[in-house]
């Protein structure tokens, strides 16, 4: 379900084409910032660019994203945090041997596995996540360059929220209420944190679902 739902892009307003590099290889999408107050000083923020990679699962953006860092070295690239959904530790437990012990879960799986169930659970989870990741300050070697230091992320809040959250509600495995509450509270995280998780552009990698099948 996830493979189809990459397909529409269906992002608001704000991102606008910008240049589209060939017929299949990526578009480059503006995220223009109307909406997010600029700084009127030279801080950090204002140096730091941010670029999401988006495109279908298995279409090669984790493969695209360490070509770019080997092409250019003084970008940091920023991974996907499955790791994060994948290892949720849930309090402990006791037990005979030893007295107590944590329990881990797959939140990923859990959501795969019972979609009604975990959906809501897993996009709030996952969003928080990237949040977080975009809200990190970039690593200080990659200060130490001269001009704008680049961020790149595989995917972002925008992806969660306008194709995965979407789609679970738009396939009934989110509902009406959980999405409403999704909504607000989204909208309410990216106003209040403004440019520091505004993006630059977005790279999208297009290829047809069935090839992410065959690989």
């Amino acid at each position: 379900m996830w493979r189809n739902s990459a397909l529409k892009l269906n992002y608001p307003p704000n991102f606008v084409p910008l240049v589209r590099l060939g017929g299949n290889a990526a578009a480059l999408l503006r995220y223009t910032t109307r909406n997010n107050p600029k700084p009127h000083s030279w801080t950090m923020a204002s140096r730091v660019k941010r670029v999401s990679i988006e495109g279908n699962i298995a279409v090669g953006k984790s493969t695209f994203a360490r070509l770019l860092q080997s092409a250019c070295p003084d970008w940091e690239v920023v991974p996907e945090p499955v790791a994060k959904w994948q290892n949720i530790q849930s309090g402990t437990s006791l037990t005979p041997d030893t007295g107590s012990e944590c329990t881990v879960n797959n939140l990923l799986q859990m959501m795969y596995a019972n979609p009604q169930r975990w959906s809501y659970t897993f996009q709030t989870h996952s969003c928080m996540s990237r949040m977080r990741t975009q809200l990190q300050p970039p690593n200080p070697r990659f200060l130490q360059t001269q001009g704008s230091t680049v961020q790149l992320y595989e995917r972002s809040i925008y992806s969660d929220r306008y194709i995965f959250a979407l789609n679970s509600f738009e396939l009934g495995s989110i509902n009406s209420t959980e999405w409403t509450i999704y909504q607000d509270w989204h909208t309410l995280l990216v106003q209040e944190f403004g440019n520091r998780v505004a993006l630059e552009g977005i790279i999208y990698l297009q290829a047809p679902p069935q090839r992410g099948v065959q690989d």
